[in-house]
């Protein structure tokens, strides 16, 4: 695939992403790596821990909010940095995965943006011509 998988979106008080993917599991897992590479340099997180991620929501949209702010959650209590995404199952209403990272070292990892949580402010996915794209705005 050589299209973008994501790109940074520039608000004025919040920080938000564009993310793509050929599919809405490739999407889901754009957006996180994206919203993960706004929070930390990821050059130096290495793939060591894994985690388990099973969350419900009513649509997609919420369901894509839901998963970030599992994540974020993952980050804020255990210092969690995930650096690949497993989605096992994705459905409109479910989606569990395996996410694997490890917890941050600040000798090791450089923390970039404090992200409290993913909103539903211009929260949109959508599918334009074969490709599925994302919008997601962060408070911070």
């Amino acid at each position: 695939m050589d299209e973008k998988k994501y790109e940074v979106l520039p608000t004025t008080a919040d920080i938000g992403i564009i993310a793509y993917g050929e599919d809405l599991i490739a999407l889901f897992k754009n957006v996180a790596e994206g919203m993960f590479d706004l929070i930390c340099e990821m050059e130096n997180v290495e793939a060591k821990i894994e985690e388990s991620i099973d969350v419900s929501a009513p649509n997609s949209e919420e369901l894509l909010v839901a998963w970030l702010n599992e994540l974020i959650l993952l980050f804020d209590a255990r210092g969690f940095l995930a650096k690949e995404f497993d989605i096992k199952e994705l459905s409109d209403k479910n989606l569990k995965a395996a996410v694997k990272g490890e917890t941050l070292n600040l000798e090791k990892h450089a923390i970039k943006t404090g992200i409290k949580g993913a909103t539903y402010h211009k929260l949109e996915i959508k599918k334009t011509n074969h490709l599925w794209r994302a919008q997601v705005i962060f408070d911070v």
